[in-house]
């Protein structure tokens, strides 16, 4: 995988909207950042003149130019619930997921930046790791309707790491499940994510912490900005005090704001990644959509979005913006990467873009995806959630363990599912 130099530029314009949160009291870890994928990168080297040139010296002519390529891959919602905690348990009492995703290496070593939402905290084991879902309380004379009570998660620490060896170097953590253990728990999962040497944004440490996360891959400045449309916990009571730490798709202010900041910060390309939707619906409701193009003609370049669980189709759009046409390719759902969530939420689809800068700018020259499937392989004594990529040759599929007709069949079941919905335009040459 070709890496390349993060510059991480801050910018402090934010106008903040009001959440809640039931905050759960953990120490925060004092963390330094691990060295990431990217390699440092020499200035490129400029041609001098001699110190006293003469009569007939010769100057080397200024450079020209030169176009350059990045490749981003995305996936949808990494979630980790309580079976797959079990999965991951080894002998000694540590977790590993890395079966879970070693069959999508290939892939993520093909791009330059590889990114993804994690949709669960992780806040310690202290906050206990994901439990089962719970079950609605029994009705009551105060309560003569009760409601059945979000599912919570936390995954082990050592995901970040498995998923920082496998390729990952972006997860985003705006989502609906960020303060599934309070506040501190939000704080602790940011300062793991960045231990483990992986990048992040849409949740933020402190105030001085608020910025939009920039990437230079190949010379070319990749602006991220990530918003949620809903916290599953808001009703919890979250301090004012706290308020910065969350990014919230609906205070168009807001959002505004972080988009400026990547242009002022010099990002070349901004891609933003919103979670909002209707949950199992594979077509996006008109207001979402009416969203997304908002957010193009706000500055954002791509969108690539999640929580819906379920793939819904790729697009390119038009806007008006600054007195031109700008087209950008919209991912309405990546649909879910891993969890533990039946048919048809574990058909996901992993997604490529590839950026290209010139004289004239910045621009997206493609984008392709690929089906993915999370399967359940009985290894070793235990259940393993594994995701697969759904290739048309079946053969190039590497399973933890040899692929039977029934799970064979059900990996062509996702393709065509997939393929249904986002159409064979810009499905991935396999």
């Amino acid at each position: 995988m070709i890496k390349r130099v993060i510059c991480i530029i801050c910018v402090v314009a934010m106008l903040i909207t009001g959440f809640a949160c039931n905050s759960v009291k953990q120490p925060i870890m004092d963390l330094t950042p691990a060295p990431t994928h990217m390699d440092t990168q020499s200035p490129a080297q400029m041609p001098t003149l001699s110190a006293t040139p003469t009569e007939n010296a010769v100057i080397s002519p200024t450079p020209q130019f030169q176009n350059a390529t990045a490749t981003l891959g995305f996936v949808g919602d990494i979630m980790i619930m309580q079976n797959q905690v079990k999965g991951a348990l080894q002998s000694d009492g540590s977790y590993d997921f890395t079966g879970s995703f070693e069959s999508m290496r290939e892939l993520f070593n093909s791009v330059d930046v590889m990114c993804a939402n994690l949709e669960a905290p992780l806040a310690g084991e202290y906050a206990v790791y994901s439990e089962a879902a719970p079950t609605i309380p029994p009705a009551t004379e105060e309560n003569p309707n009760p409601l059945k009570p979000f599912q919570t998660f936390n995954a082990p620490d050592e995901l970040a790491k498995n998923l920082y060896d496998l390729g990952f170097d972006v997860l985003t953590t705006a989502n609906n499940h960020c303060l599934d253990r309070g506040i501190e728990g939000l704080r602790r999962t940011i300062q793991v994510i960045r231990k483990a040497g992986l990048m992040q944004t849409g949740t933020f440490l402190s105030k001085d912490d608020i910025e939009p996360l920039i990437i230079e891959v190949n010379g070319i400045k990749i602006g991220m900005v990530a918003f949620s449309g809903g916290f599953n916990t808001m009703n919890y009571g979250l301090p004012k005090s706290d308020l910065y730490s969350i990014s919230y798709l609906y205070d168009t202010n807001y959002v505004k704001n972080m988009i400026d900041s990547c242009k002022n910060a010099g990002a070349d390309y901004i891609i933003a990644f919103p979670h909002c939707g209707d949950e199992r619906v594979t077509t996006p409701p008109a207001r979402v959509v009416d969203l997304f193009h908002d957010l193009v003609s706000w500055g954002v370049d791509a969108v690539i979005a999640s929580h819906p669980h379920v793939v819904q189709p790729i697009d390119w759009i038009e806007v008006e913006r600054d007195g031109k046409t700008v087209k950008a390719p919209i991912v309405y759902s990546l649909g879910n990467f891993i969890s533990n969530m039946a048919t048809p939420c574990d058909f996901g689809m992993y997604v490529q873009l590839v950026l290209e800068k010139d004289e004239n700018g910045t621009q997206a020259v493609s984008i392709s995806y690929l089906p993915v499937y999370c399967i359940r392989q009985y290894v070793g004594g235990k259940t393993i959630h594994q995701t697969l990529p759904c290739y048309e040759v079946s053969t190039k599929i590497n399973a933890n363990k040899q692929l039977t007709k029934a799970e064979l069949d059900a990996i062509d079941r996702c393709r065509k599912f997939v393929i249904e919905i986002c159409g064979t335009k810009y499905l991935l040459n396999d």
